[in-house]
Formats: structure tokens, C-alpha cells, sequence
């Protein structure tokens, strides 16, 4: 386990960005978006041309902005 993953728990920041409201909170349940960002959107972000190059910067799941 690394630093900043045990640290994280003890931090006030950590806590604030759980309960921070996005843009897309609308279209997903509220707990989604709070376990998406527990477990640090593992599923990447969305890639929305043809070649993939150009990511959306948007989280597959709960749709964050992660740009």
C-alpha cells in the first residue's frame, strides 16, 4: 500500500472532494458518483472519435469531469 492511499483516510481534502457536487450529478445517483470516486474511477475515461486518441476526459461511470 502506498503512502497516499493510507493517508487519504486521515485527510480533510479527501472528505471535501467526496461531497463535492459535479455537473453530471443530475444524470447519476448521488452514491455512484461517491463510489466511483472511493475507489478512483477505475474504468478510465471515455474516448469519443474513431482512433481513440482524443479522450473526452469524462469518467466512464459516474461522467466527472477528470480533465
Amino acid at each position: 500500500m502506498d503512502a497516499w492511499a493510507f493517508t487519504k483516510w486521515f485527510n480533510r481534502g479527501w472528505y471535501q472532494y467526496l461531497r463535492m457536487r459535479t455537473p453530471y450529478s443530475k444524470d447519476v445517483p448521488r452514491w455512484a458518483h461517491l463510489w466511483c470516486r472511493i475507489r478512483n474511477h477505475p474504468h478510465g475515461v471515455v474516448y469519443y472519435n474513431p482512433s481513440g486518441l482524443e479522450p473526452d476526459m469524462r469518467c466512464k461511470d459516474c461522467g466527472e469531469d477528470l480533465g
